[in-house]
C-alpha cells in the first residue's frame, strides 16, 4: 500500500531534534494513506452535505454567509467527486522487469545489454505505447455539451480535459 508522509513542524524555534526520544513532541508526523481522499469524499458527501443541506435552522448566521457558505461547501463537494473519478480514470503502467535492473543501470558500459533484455524493454514500451494512446483516444470524446456554453462550462470542460491528461502524466 502506497503512503505519504509529513512532517509538520511543532514551533518556530530552531532547536536540536533528540532523535533519541520519540515523544520529545519536537516533530509531529503521520501517514496519508491511498485512501485519503476516498474517506474524505464519503465524510464529505454522505456525512457533512445531507446535514447542511436539510439544515433550516442557522441561528445568527444571515442570509449572504449562509448561501456563500452552502454554494462553496457544493463546489468542495463536487471537487472531490470530480477527483475521485480522476483517480479512477489513471492509467497504471507496468513496471519494468526487476531482473533487468542491475544491466539497466549499467547500460553506459563498455558492455552491450543483452538481447532478451532489449526484447523485453520493446515488448514493455510497446504495452506503454498503447495504453498511452488509449487513454488519449479517451481526452478526444471528451465534447462540449453545446457551443453556446457559458464561461463556467468553459472552464469546467478545460479542467476535466486537463485531468484526464494528468492522470495520464502521472
Amino acid at each position: 500500500m502506497a503512503r505519504g508522509a509529513i512532517s509538520l513542524e511543532a514551533s518556530n524555534q530552531v532547536k536540536k531534534i533528540n532523535e533519541a526520544n520519540a515523544t520529545d513532541n519536537s516533530v509531529l508526523f503521520g501517514q496519508i494513506s491511498e485512501h485519503s481522499v476516498y474517506s474524505l469524499n464519503t465524510i464529505i458527501n454522505q456525512i457533512f452535505k445531507p446535514l447542511v443541506d436539510q439544515l433550516d435552522d442557522w441561528g445568527k448566521c444571515e442570509e449572504d454567509q449562509r448561501k456563500e457558505f452552502t454554494s462553496y461547501f457544493e463546489k468542495f463537494a463536487n471537487e472531490l467527486k470530480e477527483a475521485l473519478k480522476s483517480l479512477s480514470q489513471n492509467i497504471n503502467l507496468e513496471e519494468y522487469p526487476p531482473q533487468w535492473e542491475n544491466e539497466a543501470k549499467n547500460i553506459h558500459s563498455s558492455k552491450a545489454p543483452s538481447n532478451e533484455m532489449i526484447n523485453d524493454f520493446e515488448k514493455l514500451f510497446n504495452k506503454w505505447s498503447e495504453q498511452i494512446a488509449t487513454a488519449l483516444d479517451g481526452t478526444e470524446k471528451v465534447e462540449k455539451k453545446d457551443d453556446k456554453s457559458d464561461p463556467r462550462q468553459e472552464l469546467d470542460f478545460w479542467k476535466q480535459k486537463m485531468r484526464q491528461l494528468t492522470g495520464i502524466s502521472e
